[in-house]
């Protein structure tokens, strides 16, 4: 396993430009952060293996869909969840430009 000793709001910043793979990074981030697989964060909410693994890979999840994944994480990484959040508006944002 990875040592994740990375502050997620580094990973959410760790980019000049803000892009799906760079999102989908920091949710791979969150995960490894507390040891979990796509399997166990999974079975912890009501989002598919197969759909958390595509975010992972750079597809953007719809908020409804993000919101229930961070919340299974906001209780124990309030800061990383909230960066995580803040990092997916701006690329919404961005690509409305």
């Amino acid at each position: 396993m990875l040592p994740i000793n990375i502050s997620l709001n580094f990973i959410a910043n760790m980019t000049n430009k803000l892009d799906s793979n760079s999102f989908g990074y920091a949710l791979r981030m969150l995960r490894l952060k507390f040891g979990l697989s796509m399997k166990d964060v999974a079975n912890g909410t009501s989002i598919g293996e197969a759909a958390i693994g595509a975010w992972e890979r750079g597809a953007m999840p719809i908020r409804r869909n993000l919101k229930i994944y961070l919340d299974y994480f906001r209780a124990t990484d309030p800061d990383g969840a909230a960066a995580i959040e803040k990092q997916y508006d701006e690329i919404k944002f961005n690509s409305l430009k």
